[in-house]
């Protein structure tokens, strides 16, 4: 997937023997595997919405590919495992486990399997499925390994006695609320906190303003934000049985914790819902609720027009915050504050100390391979699986080889200027011809050593240029010797591009080394196979 350049995919699965009465039942069953991921392979790149940017390959990082894979029909029996989908998300706070398994060495995704009964959550609010499926399976805070559920977590039946059925559409999905990648909501001893990434900015200002009286979202996953690492426990939507076995019409909270002995820090919500319509009773400007795995936040009105213009008006150059303060007198206590907070934080440049320095966040994390800054918020071009074949250049002698650019991602906030986009990927495409041309007398040792993907991040202003690049740690000294080649390549030609980039370019590119080998004609091989047996 790599080669793509999306997510390598990983999904761990318990197997039990037992589940296949016959041989040919768990070949088959292995088959279906090997197709299902061919299929996702496919799939992937494939427009997951109407949006114009979307189906032109054009997406944030953090939302390159889909998530969620409808099975084959015949393969609606996973491995054993009754399935209908598979949702995949990105890990965090996982490094201790991941540690004992044979992971992906970049960026990527931990798939679960997804009941039929339980897709409308993995639709709308994927953390609340996460969560749920950690805490049944004791696997803190998000699962591994997908343990045999002969039962649903949830039912259909009970979907529309949710709160979140005021913001979603169940039946015909003709509308759904907002889902945010790197957001926190993390609720303390009278505080609750809500950070929001500025690359998330434009998001927040389309679901404010479709409807200023009432402000929601839900996360797709656990963030990446520094401020996740306090966080000890997780709401958690839980559907409960009655006594006679039938299933209850409404849902409970239960606190998912990572040490069940310890006293709790900070718990983390999956939602978020800003009310407008707080009565003026008892002097509160805002009440906090907990509803299911969310909160549900009144404010008087006036609060809530200034967290609607907080949410608007935010700027790269600040770091926007809203702050409301409620005073509570308990009889015979000292008064005491409650506080609400919600701050936009700035973006990649937080990231890279914070992933640097926390080895919990760098399984799966999608960071830059040069330096480590977080990527998740930057737009990616290119997202299409034809212009992904057809991006390769040949090695002149090393002719069972070629250098795809499968990356191409805008390191400067926001996408690039629309008449632009053309110009911009064109250079991109002549870069990675340049690299192709000064990377061949390096490639037998590459090839060799397992060195198999370049990547380099360009700089170009209105007369200052400079490039960077992942260093060969295998090679180190046919690394310098490489850098000085590809000088007198690349730098008359980022030159040649001040003439006409209108501010500044930041460009950071990703090139796998790929064999183009033939492969050998499987055919004859399966003719014998089947006399011989």
């Amino acid at each position: 997937m790599t080669t793509l350049g999306v997510d390598e995919l990983m999904l761990v699965i318990e197997f039990k023997r037992d589940r296949f009465s016959v041989q040919e039942q768990l070949e088959s069953a292995f088959f279906n595997v090997l197709e299902q991921f061919e299929q996702i392979y496919l799939d992937c790149l494939n427009s997951f919405d109407d949006l114009l940017d979307h189906r032109m390959g054009i997406r944030k990082c953090n939302n390159r590919i889909q998530r969620l894979y409808y099975l084959n029909k015949h393969m609606r029996i996973f491995m054993g495992h009754p399935t209908e989908a598979i949702y995949f998300y990105r890990p965090q706070g996982l490094d201790e486990h991941l540690n004992k398994l044979n992971c992906p060495k970049g960026p990527f995704l931990l798939g679960v399997l997804v009941r039929e009964e339980e897709i409308a959550w993995a639709r709308c609010a994927p953390l609340r499925l996460l969560l749920r499926l950690g805490q049944f399976s004791f696997q803190y805070p998000t699962p591994i390994v997908n343990i045999i559920r002969d039962q649903p977590l949830f039912t259909k039946d009970v979907v529309q006695s949710s709160v979140l059925k005021v913001l979603n559409d169940f039946r015909g999905w003709t509308y759904q609320m907002t889902k945010l990648f790197d957001t926190s909501i993390i609720v303390k001893n009278n505080l609750t906190e809500i950070f929001l990434p500025k690359s998330a900015r434009d998001e927040i200002r389309t679901l404010v303003e479709s409807n200023r009286n009432m402000v929601a979202w839900s996360l797709n996953e656990l963030s990446f934000l520094n401020q996740q690492l306090e966080i000890d426990s997780h709401l958690i939507c839980e559907q409960k049985n009655c006594e006679d076995g039938q299933q209850q019409q409404h849902f409970c909270t239960t606190i998912f914790m990572k040490e069940p002995n310890m006293a709790i820090k900070a718990t983390s919500a999956s939602f978020v819902i800003f009310d407008g319509a707080l009565k003026c009773v008892g002097g509160e400007k805002f009440v906090v609720n907990v509803v299911e795995d969310g909160l549900i936040i009144r404010l008087q009105s006036e609060l809530m027009e200034e967290l609607v213009k907080i949410l608007l008006n935010s700027t790269d150059e600040d770091n926007a915050t809203f702050e409301a303060i409620n005073l509570i007198q308990i009889e015979g206590e000292e008064e005491k504050q409650q506080k609400l907070i919600i701050q936009y934080i700035e973006g990649i440049e937080q990231q890279q100390q914070q992933i640097n320095n926390n080895s919990d966040f760098n399984f799966g994390a999608l960071i830059s391979p040069i330096d480590g800054l977080h990527l998740g918020g930057q737009f990616q071009y290119g997202l299409q699986l034809q212009r992904q074949f057809n991006s390769i250049n040949f090695f002149q002698y090393s002719t069972e080889w070629a250098i795809r650019l499968a990356t191409v991602i805008n390191m400067l906030p926001g996408k690039w200027p629309s008449a632009l986009q053309p110009r911009f990927f064109d250079a991109c495409e002549q870069l990675a011809k340049l690299v192709a041309i000064t990377l061949e007398p390096f490639l037998p040792g590459l090839i060799a050593l397992d060195q198999l993907f370049i990547a380099m991040r360009i700089h170009v202003d209105e007369e200052n240029v400079s490039y960077e690049t992942k260093h060969w740690d295998v090679m180190p000294d046919q690394h310098f010797v490489w850098t000085v080649t590809l000088d007198e390549q690349i730098i008359p030609f980022l030159y040649s591009l001040c003439a006409w980039v209108p501010s500044s370019l930041r460009v950071e590119l990703h090139m796998p080394i790929l064999s183009i080998r033939s492969l050998p004609s499987t055919t004859i091989d399966l003719v014998e196979l089947n006399k011989r047996y």
